[in-house]
């Protein structure tokens, strides 16, 4: 028990020092601009008219995607735990975390964010996954919100949270990149 205790504490402060580098770009990053990408998504797919083949086939490729930048985060956090640089031990801006920390926090949340995802994708291949339409879910909020917990409505729920999540985790990838470019030189 002691152990899962001491894990959850590291996660707090992996989570600490995640938020600390990112600072202002935190809400950006994590809420604004996923939820814009959501919305600019649904609409996509509003028009495409996707039937369920063509959708599940797109799960998969972005899970095969996700594979690839599982890879990409798990090399580069290793980096930033091993080379030798020492600007990456001097302290940040905010003076509380050194830039090898902050770096490694945003490539674990990475790692953890892919992983999530992959098996959530996984998961969405075996059930029978609504597509999401955007035309119903804002005329039927009243419905959604009277039938929240009927399987179709959850369904619909686990689809938009992975895309939601992907989101995330293409800007923070890319916040990361940056991130790395700029502190190892």
């Amino acid at each position: 028990m002691n152990i899962i205790k001491e894990l959850f504490q590291r996660r707090k402060l992996v989570s600490e020092i995640y938020k600390s580098g990112i600072g202002e770009a935190y809400i950006l990053l994590r809420v604004i601009l996923p939820i814009v990408l959501l919305f600019i998504l649904l609409i996509i797919f509003y028009f495409l008219q996707l039937n369920l083949n063509d959708f599940k086939e797109l799960i998969k490729q972005i899970n095969s995607l996700l594979g690839i930048i599982l890879g990409f985060s798990i090399a580069s956090l290793a980096i930033f735990i091993s080379i030798n640089n020492e600007k990456l031990d001097d302290l940040s801006r905010t003076k509380k975390y050194t830039y090898r920390q902050i770096g490694g926090s945003l490539f674990f949340y990475n790692v953890e964010l892919s992983l999530f995802i992959s098996l959530l994708g996984i998961f969405m291949l075996y059930i029978n996954i609504p597509i999401p339409d955007i035309s119903i879910i804002f005329n039927n909020l009243e419905f959604i919100k009277d039938n929240f917990f009927k399987l179709t409505t959850l369904k619909l729920f686990v689809v938009l949270i992975y895309f939601f999540c992907f989101f995330q985790l293409i800007l923070n990838l890319f916040f990361s990149s940056l991130f790395l470019n700029s502190s190892i030189k």
